[in-house]
């Protein structure tokens, strides 16, 4: 290769590498107080978060779709249910509690139908094994959940 050639490869090959490390440096999206209105967690979830519900109505029942995300790069092991409202408030039915493993990075589809036509509301209630505060060991202080960091 020549010097020319070269210098344009390093140079192009260092710009991916700045461009694949800015990437990996992007902060999360924020939860939306859609979202936040919707899902209740039962303590503090540090490390999946849901990033988006979507509903819609066919044949008289309410769909949900609510797609979470795992933003470390270790499994995290979470427990979900919904649970259906009526017009009054309420509650009409509790699923049973699910489990799920989202592998690091990992973004998965939660879809539920809700069991009766008078059901039109619901809560996605998330439970995670670690969603206490632990400490960070490298800064010996709690650790912050993922979409609270200050970066």
């Amino acid at each position: 290769m020549g010097d020319g050639l070269w210098s344009k490869w390093v140079l192009g090959s260092g710009m991916v590498v700045v461009m694949v490390g800015l990437a990996a440096c992007q902060p999360p999206p924020q939860r939306s107080a859609a979202i936040a209105s919707k899902v209740e967690e039962l303590g503090v979830m540090l490390d999946v978060q849901p990033v988006e519900l979507r509903v819609v109505r066919r044949n008289n029942l309410l769909h949900v779709q609510a797609e979470v995300f795992n933003p470390t790069t270790q499994d995290q092991s979470v427990s979900y249910r919904f649970r259906w409202v009526d017009a009054a408030g309420f509650v009409l039915d509790e699923e049973a509690w699910k489990p799920l493993l989202l592998h690091g990075q990992q973004r998965q589809f939660l879809r539920t139908v809700a069991p009766a036509p008078q059901a039109v509301d619901f809560r996605l209630e998330m439970h995670a094994p670690n969603n206490s505060v632990p400490v960070d060991i490298a800064a010996n202080q709690p650790r912050q959940p993922w979409n609270e960091v200050v970066r």
